[in-house]
């Protein structure tokens, strides 16, 4: 039996295949008025000059994953001494090196040794103190790394007021193992995650909350599967920290470098517009498949110019469309993965719409409206609204395709498998 039926027949008449080609195609217009980071291909954190895209990178299994375009929110380090652990703040129970002999997540010998010292105690390093705003969220990331001797060993960072407030997370290499926890009326840290970077390198990151005026990171060593910080240490043991980052947000973003300061990551801002546009869209039918890697839930892709004529794909709530007429917006919830990778697929007709994901058609619609006289495309941001702060989608588009017509629902469950 023929499963032609299952596919388009037509092809798209915008492919962006970011993932695979890692360019640009020369109709988006792409701003960023600052620099940025990103894991490049061959696994080492490169810096990429404003206006210059990212295409970014992960490490599984040993393998380098590329993951597509890279669009993120602006966000200030507020860690005046990233890389430099010598400058952080005092160190307990850890002899540094004389100068940086550990090559560093970025490719650079600008990392140090801390070795551990005999003591039968804790051995950590402190980050240094900053002003915060009571209640607010902050995402707190270091990356870490055994520089000799494994033995037992694992890793914690904790966001710390003395005699105050804490909220801590562990990690045994080991046994990939995971402890949270928080005291002094703290509630525990959430968006915890691990990752693996290429010669040994993790990054720990995770969001927290503090009542409290001030606060430290303290990054340090731990010893068992039970994640003890207190044990009698062994100078043949040595560790490296490196890029600590404190952010005020609901997640963590791309390595931030700073050196004596703070320093600001502006958004990336990424669209088609006029002629460009013009040129592939169809305004009375179509459908958009993306495959989008993101950890909010915030507009994925739309086309439009106001908040009320546009159509939009967004993480969280699954999908709308919205129009300047009659029509109901189409929407969904709960589908869109924080984590890993989203197939989605987005039919649109006059009272005739429909959005797939990963394989599962998740809403239908036959009262909606199409928007009249849209004028761009905007990647990771709202349409209505590209520049607004805090709306990017923070997360990696791998993938956006447009087919000038409205797929059948069998061709966007295949898509989107």
């Amino acid at each position: 039996m023929s499963i032609s039926h299952l596919f388009p027949e037509e092809g798209p008449t915008l492919n962006l295949n970011f993932a695979g080609s890692r360019t640009l195609d020369p109709r988006i217009t792409f701003t960023r008025t600052s620099t940025g980071t990103y894991m490049g291909s061959n696994g080492l954190i490169k810096v990429a000059p404003a206006d210059a895209p990212r295409f970014d990178h992960r490490y599984v299994n040993g393998e380098i994953e590329s993951l597509g375009l890279l669009i993120e929110e602006q966000r200030t380090n507020l860690c005046p001494n990233s890389t430099s652990s010598s400058n952080w703040g005092t160190p307990f129970q850890l002899t540094k090196s004389a100068s940086p002999n550990v090559i560093s997540p970025d490719g650079t010998t600008n990392a140090y040794t801390w070795t551990e010292t005999t003591d039968s105690t804790t051995h950590l390093n402190n980050g240094p103190t900053i002003s915060i705003v009571s209640g607010d969220s902050y995402s707190i990331s270091v990356f870490f790394k055994n520089s000799g001797g494994i033995g037992d060993r694992g890793y914690f960072i904790q966001w710390y007021k003395s005699g105050g407030q804490v909220a801590k997370v562990s990690y045994h290499i080991g046994t990939d193992s995971i402890d949270i926890t928080s005291s002094g009326g703290a509630p525990n840290p959430t968006n915890v995650k691990v990752e693996k970077y290429p010669n040994n390198w993790y990054r720990i990151s995770f969001v927290a909350i503090l009542n409290e005026t001030s606060a430290l990171a303290i990054v340090g060593v731990t010893e068992g599967s039970n994640h003890s910080t207190s044990f009698t240490g062994n100078t043949s043991y040595s560790h490296s920290f490196w890029g600590l980052q404190y952010e005020a947000g609901t997640f963590p973003t791309s390595y931030i470098p700073t050196s004596g300061s703070t320093v600001t990551r502006n958004q990336d801002r990424v669209l088609i517009d006029g002629e460009r546009f013009l040129d592939w869209y169809n305004p009375d039918e179509g459908t958009f498949f993306c495959n989008v890697n993101s950890p909010r839930g915030t507009v994925i892709f739309g086309v439009g110019d106001t908040f009320s004529n546009t159509i939009y794909v967004t993480g969280g709530s699954g999908g709308s469309m919205l129009s300047n007429t009659t029509g109901s917006p189409l929407s969904v919830s709960g589908l869109i993965t924080a984590t890993g990778n989203s197939k989605i697929a987005f039919a649109v007709k006059t009272d005739d719409s429909s959005i797939c994901i990963n394989g599962i058609v998740t809403a239908t619609n036959t009262t909606n409206d199409m928007p009249i006289g849209v004028v761009r495309l905007v990647l990771g941001a709202s349409a209505w609204s590209p520049t607004a702060f805090g709306n990017q989608v923070d997360g990696t588009i791998s993938q956006l395709t447009y087919y000038p017509r409205r797929l059948s629902n069998d061709n966007l469950q295949n898509l989107t498998k």
